[in-house]
């Protein structure tokens, strides 16, 4: 991850770096570019009640919004687009489950009250499907920090309510 982290300072491309990488290492580099967003970040949080996890959970508590992230680092090539949207639609699923034991989710993240809303999102390592999908917006890595960055747009663009999950526990 150093030798990542050094790489991508010097300008090379996510995209790039990431593709080095293996599953764990990849959820650890998407942390890293969420942290240096300004981003509070807690990774692999389950939940207590059913048998998963949410891989990132970010939250920006200075503009009160957040991101739960599934990463997902299939080998280039691999294009199951079918397989994609059915991960998406698991993951807004996923993220409204958890947020309804928000209580549960403070104790080990307790900068989540500061989160207003949380939006789903899927960061995977090839192109092979990215915008706004089942509920979650699938992001290839190569356009991770522009997701990011222009965080607000997309939700503009695609509509709160469409896109985001309000924090019960703000």
């Amino acid at each position: 991850m150093p030798v990542a982290l050094e790489a991508l300072r010097a300008g090379s491309l996510p995209s790039t770096v990431a593709s080095f990488l293996d599953w764990r290492d990849f959820e650890v580099f998407v942390t890293e570019l969420l942290e240096l967003s300004g981003f509070e970040v807690k990774r692999s949080i389950r939940m207590r009640s059913r048998r998963f996890e949410i891989d990132v959970f970010a939250c920006d508590p200075v503009r009160g919004k957040g991101v739960a992230i599934d990463c997902k680092h299939w080998t280039p090539g691999y294009s199951k687009r079918s397989k994609l949207k059915g991960i998406a639609e698991e993951h807004r699923a996923k993220l409204r489950l958890f947020l309804g034991e928000c209580e549960t989710l403070y104790e080990r993240f307790p900068t989540i009250r500061r989160c207003r809303f949380f939006v789903p999102a899927v960061v995977t390592l090839t192109e092979s499907l990215r915008g706004f999908v089942r509920g979650s917006f699938v992001v290839p890595i190569a356009s991770f920090r522009d997701f990011i960055s222009r965080l607000d747009y997309y939700i503009e663009t695609f509509g709160f309510d469409e896109c985001a999950e309000r924090n019960p526990c703000s």
